[in-house]
This record gives C-alpha cells, structure tokens and sequence, in this order.
C-alpha cells in the first residue's frame, strides 16, 4: 500500500513545482521590454508643449478631445464641456446692489442664497452642502482658493461694500418671506 502512495507523492510535488515556477514567472518576470501602447488619435491631433516653459500661460485652452484608455488602447473623441455657471451678481465685491439689480436677478429663493453664498464664496468659504459645493466647484477662482470652514473668519474680511450687499440681499429675502 505504501508503495502505491510514493508515486502519487512524487507527482503531486512535481506539479507543486511547476505550479510555482508558473506563479513567479507571472508574477515577478516583468513585462516585455519595449512594449508600448500607441494611442489611436486623429491627424489634426497637434500634442502639447514639450517643455512647461513653452506653454503660454496667458491664454485659456479649450477643452475639444477627450482622452480615455481602457485599460488596452487610447482613445480621443469630443469633449463634452457642461457649460460653466454665471453669478448672479459678479461685481457684488465692488459695487453696492441696486433695487433694481435685485428686483431684475432674484427672483427666487435659490437665486437669492447664491447671491449670498456668491460673497462668503470670494473669500473661501467652505459649503457643507453638496449642491453648493459642486455650484461654486465650477469656477477655477474658487478651487484654487484656500477655504475656511468658520464662517465669522470668512466675514470678518468682507470690505464695507460685501457687508452692504450682504445685509441688502438678506433684507430682500426676509421682505419676500424667503428667510
């Protein structure tokens, strides 16, 4: 009986070993030297500046391509850009509100709570609320922004004219029944 077990042993540790050497060579041996993917890409396709010095950094590069890999190839196609969202009042840092900028934009409780969030947004502030963060996420200025989740530091740095609109467009809301 013990005779029949000897060459059952023997093959199972054989095929225990090239089960192993399998596993390094998958595993360990690298992949071909040279192997490259080339991208699939139209012929007007112009690629970007070699060097970061070389980009002008004064102009505003549209996105037209969209670059995606799966994983196998590269594939280009058009982009597809959601336009970007305006402010309700873009010059509330510099100018006071008038009765008739208010009664022309706001007409809503919507508009006028971006019109508010538009100011504490200028100086960095931190929305908790995902339909304001992903609103004011859309404007480069506010991305790049530090951000500070106190809401009393973000006002304190208000200039007399944010303080001015500030009260005026709360004063609107609560004569509208919105606050």
């Amino acid at each position: 009986m013990k005779k029949k077990k000897k060459p059952i042993a023997i093959l199972l540790g054989v095929v225990d070993l090239l089960l192993i050497m399998v596993f390094v060579v998958t595993f360990f041996v690298g992949r071909v030297e040279g192997e490259k993917v080339k991208p699939n890409v139209d012929s007007d396709f112009k690629p970007n500046a070699v060097r970061y010095n070389e980009v002008d950094q004064t102009k505003e590069y549209k996105i037209d391509k969209q670059i995606t890999y799966d994983g196998k190839s590269i594939h280009t196609g058009k982009a597809s850009v959601e336009p970007q969202a305006e402010l309700v009042f873009p010059e509330s840092d510099k100018k006071l509100l008038t009765d008739e900028q208010m009664n022309e934009k706001v007409k809503d409780q919507k508009t006028i709570k971006l019109a508010i969030n538009e100011i504490y947004a200028r100086h960095g502030y931190q929305f908790t609320l995902e339909e304001d963060i992903n609103h004011f996420n859309q404007f480069d200025w506010y991305k790049n922004i530090a951000k500070q989740t106190d809401m009393n530091k973000v006002s304190a740095e208000f200039s007399e004219i944010e303080k001015s609109n500030l009260e005026k467009l709360q004063a609107y809301s609560k004569t509208k029944g919105w606050s």
